[in-house]
């Protein structure tokens, strides 16, 4: 990064395991500011929007040799940023991850409810590692609630937050989405804030904070004229396309060309009376259907049919500026490319071109429009993602590979699935949703699955108990593995069969005996927590008691026979 203007946020690190937009809107606004953010992803679970496909997402339409690496959408979000990857669930990757937090002013995620606690990094955990860490949770409802658990994109957002609900055409039913998912970008901006106002508080205090930060409230805030309207007459919003309730004319009307259109607004009399002397329709303003705001209002089909036959014939952009010289409120409706072109936004230098080394020359937006960041004008940007990570002085004890950045513990097993949207990872752990239920969605199809390559000194087994005279269908399962380290255990994992609506992965009990003698007893504490975490049924083929028990004698025995292998 070439930021040399002193910033607000200089010297704040950011920590953001954030993903698609919303969380990471927020850190690309802090970055602009100045804090050092560095994105940690997953190397067998990327952020989703690496993999945006489209002409308008890629160069020339082209997804490339690392199209992971082209997407206009990411790349757009994640400018400024430091970028590494660090698989959360293996011991290696864990520990960098605490390492970071040491040095570390916030953290950022955006994950469901409950999901860095489930991987060890719950606020407590984090505050016991950085005492005065700024912690921000945006699960799309919130960490309490009875909706808690539940998953969602920006348009569940737009629908559940009320949005959708006064977005619509005109005397339709039924809502209509906005033309972006209008919800992350309003979560991303409140969360900014609020991680903004927690560090003035650690200024003035010392102390940290956790910020719940429901991306669903988000929503709702812009939308609080409409709840009390409810709450007064008890009737939802109507419909009113591009209307508004206290102005008229207020609308979109067609101009000459293909698809081109001007927005009109009008608030007062007097300025009904300039659109009339520019439409050279002077009787309007004396006639009674237009006389004033509720006549008007009155009669906005009549007044749009007039408007919209005047503009139609008439190119968009002459047509404003002639309307704002009289003091009418006029603008065309711009796309992209007009945008990207239109010399007011040039002058004020709002798209800065830079060079990617796989995208190529792009534009990118800078966050202009306030005071504070008025300096990030005229500077030099980074495009690309993966940076230098040995610029960041604390980063240099951690291992790195100087050709594919900061890797932490990426050799997992995992799952490949391709489909539709292109092929993506999951983790063994996540594949299996529930009985008889998995990740994928329709049109997937599983392809492979991967495994790294055993260590010499490791060994696996896996033993499952099936009755006598019964179909091939276990009472209970268990399979381990192990590393060993001159005759301690360096590592365990154990996972349980058919005692869970989903194979169970007790990761405590491999934690347990990690670093302990390779011996009977150690086995016997990783067997006992295992018995423990199982929660099995009771049918006809045995009790929960005795599915229980099968757990404990069934992880000692893998165990044992996975250590014999490991010493062999």
């Amino acid at each position: 990064m070439s930021i040399q203007t002193p910033q607000a946020l200089d010297g704040v690190r950011i920590l953001d395991f954030s993903r698609i937009w919303a969380g990471p809107h927020c850190t690309k606004l802090l970055a602009d500011m100045g804090a050092e953010v560095i994105k940690v992803e997953s190397a067998r679970n990327w952020d989703p929007h690496r993999m945006i496909v489209g002409s308008g997402n890629l160069p020339d339409g082209e997804q490339g040799d690392d199209p992971w690496n082209r997407s206009g959408w990411f790349n757009t979000l994640h400018m400024s940023k430091y970028g590494i990857t660090c698989e959360i669930r293996h011991p290696s990757g864990k520990a960098v991850l605490e390492e970071l937090v040491s040095i570390s002013d916030v953290v950022v995620e955006n994950f469901r409810a409950g999901l860095m606690a489930r991987r060890g990094f719950d606020y407590e955990t984090l505050r016991s590692i950085r005492p005065d860490i700024v912690v921000l949770s945006m699960p799309a409802f919130g960490n309490t609630g009875p909706w808690r658990d539940f998953i969602q994109y920006g348009i569940g957002q737009e629908q559940m937050g009320g949005i959708s609900s006064m977005n619509g055409y005109l005397n339709e039913d039924g809502p209509v989405k906005s033309g972006v998912n209008f919800g992350d970008p309003i979560s991303g901006a409140h969360a900014a804030g609020a991680v903004l106002s927690a560090l003035y508080r650690r200024r003035r205090t010392g102390k940290g904070a956790f910020i719940d930060a429901s991306q669903l409230e988000s929503s709702i805030s812009v939308v609080g004229e409409h709840i009390i309207g409810y709450q007064m007459d008890g009737k939802p919003p109507e419909n009113r396309g591009n209307r508004h309730p206290a102005m008229a004319p207020h609308g979109a009307y067609p101009c000459r060309g293909d698809d081109r259109w001007i927005a009109i607004a009008v608030s007062r009399d007097e300025e009904w009376a300039r659109l009339c002397g520019v439409m050279d329709r002077p009787e309007l303003v004396a006639d009674e259907r237009f006389a004033d705001i509720l006549s008007r209002h009155r009669n906005q089909d009549v007044l749009d049919e007039i408007i919209g036959k005047w503009t139609a014939g008439q190119e968009g952009w002459e047509l404003a500026e002639r309307l704002q010289g009289e003091g009418v409120a006029a603008a065309p409706v711009m796309a992209g490319g007009d945008i990207f072109n239109d010399p007011h936004y040039q002058e004020r230098g709002l798209l800065e071109l830079v060079d990617h080394p796989s995208a190529g020359d792009r534009a990118r937006p800078l966050a202009g429009g306030t005071d504070i960041l008025v300096q990030l004008r005229g500077q030099g940007f980074d495009l690309d993602l993966v940076v230098d990570v040995k610029n960041i002085p604390e980063l240099n004890e951690l291992t790195y590979d100087p050709d594919n950045g900061l890797t932490i513990g990426a050799a997992v097993p995992c799952y490949r699935i391709y489909g539709p949207n292109g092929s993506r990872e999951v983790a063994l752990e996540d594949f299996c949703t529930g009985v008889r239920r998995t990740v994928l969605e329709q049109g997937e199809v599983l392809v492979a699955m991967h495994f790294p390559t055993p260590a010499a000194n490791s060994g696996a087994n896996y033993i499952r108990f099936i009755p006598r005279n019964e179909m091939d269908i276990a009472v209970a399962g268990a399979g381990v593995s192990v590393e060993l380290d001159n005759g301690n255990i360096q590592s365990a994992r154990v996972t349980l069969a058919s005692v869970a609506p989903t194979p169970l992965f007790v990761a405590e009990a491999g934690e347990a005996i990690a670093g302990k003698p390779a011996t009977e007893e150690t086995v016997r504490i990783a067997s006992g927590i295992a018995r423990d975490a199982a929660v099995p049924i009771t049918d006809m083929r045995g009790t929960i008691e005795y599915r229980k028990h099968l757990c404990e004698v069934l992880t000692r025995r893998a165990l044992l026979t996975a250590i014999e292998r490991a010493n062999s």
